[in-house]
């Protein structure tokens, strides 16, 4: 009888190991790589920046775009830090890539939302980017590269009004995850808020043409580059260009909403220089006009 029991022991706590090591006992709201949409618990957003996200539209035969990377890694991202989030959005003729076997410039780092983003913005040369969206001073949304500073310290000197935070579970092995984020609108805000999650991936070596300085990178020879190194390149959008509604109306003082994300990591991406970028804009705004953005690295 005594042994019985002891064996009966032996599996309950073999069965309690094994739950313990599942996912869907550490990670609720991931199970099997699929997103359930079933949010975590978030804590209290304390957070007190307002961060800007600036959208460099650039492509790799665009013989001046490594000057304006230049300009974000030695200028802004120091003089701004983690307060400015960065996304290189390769659109148009110029991110175009050659034929496969050609031996030189065959990476195709375009994206539907990207292309779509060029367009709407009515892009006719690179470098250049959008600053949370922002009005250019009547001129749309788009701002060339020596007006970048001044437009990321209107937009940080602005108040925060609404706050994001950003939860990210992954699953190595199948390449999914899911990626919830947490809106708490600090003020009332009337419009069409949607929320927009990228996918990032920095550190990418590859090819690039670069132009003499002060057009180009000075780092970096004259004519064609086989070790560029290209940062913070989008590679996905996977709630569409556009993204998912978050709140439509007048907001008060404290609401929260939660929007959660599946997305997947291409097997070709370096994961360790993977990042998800959630931002959410007015849909109803004629700039589309960004509040707030989060990033979080995939490897943290």
């Amino acid at each position: 009888m005594n042994s019985k029991i002891n064996s009966l022991i032996i599996i309950l706590i073999s069965f309690v190991g094994v739950l313990s090591s599942c996912d869907y006992v550490e990670k609720p709201y991931l199970y099997n790589g699929v997103c359930d949409g079933t949010p975590p618990d978030f804590t209290n957003n304390s957070n007190q920046i307002r961060y800007v996200l600036l959208e460099e539209f650039t492509g790799h035969k665009c013989v001046n775009c490594p000057g304006g990377t230049y300009e974000i890694r030695t200028v802004l991202e120091p003089l701004y830090g983690d307060s400015l989030i960065v996304v290189s959005i390769h659109a148009g003729g110029l991110a175009a890539p050659d034929g496969v076997g050609t031996g030189s410039f065959e990476t195709d780092f375009r994206t539907n939302a990207g292309e779509e983003y060029f367009t709407w913005a009515n892009v006719t040369q690179w470098p250049i980017g959008m600053v949370n969206r922002t009005d250019n001073a009547g001129t749309g949304v788009l701002y060339y590269r020596p007006e970048w500073a001044n437009a990321v310290a209107a937009e940080l000197a602005k108040p925060l009004e609404v706050n994001l935070q950003m939860i990210v579970e992954y699953d190595s092995i199948t390449k999914k995850g899911c990626a919830h984020v947490e809106t708490e609108f600090l003020n009332s805000l009337a419009g069409e808020f949607n929320m927009v999650l990228y996918v990032v991936e920095d550190s990418i070596v590859d090819w690039q043409i670069n132009n003499p300085a002060p057009g180009g990178d000075p780092t970096y020879p004259t004519g064609n580059v086989s070790n560029y190194v290209h940062r913070h390149v989008l590679r996905d959008a996977p709630a569409g260009t556009w993204g998912s509604p978050v709140f439509t109306g007048t907001s008060a003082i404290g609401d929260k909403y939660v929007n959660s994300f599946s997305f997947t990591i291409d097997p070709d991406w370096d994961e360790q220089h993977v990042s998800l970028v959630a931002y959410i804009y007015d849909f109803s705004n004629t700039y589309r006009t960004i509040h707030q953005a989060v990033e979080v690295h995939l490897e943290e």
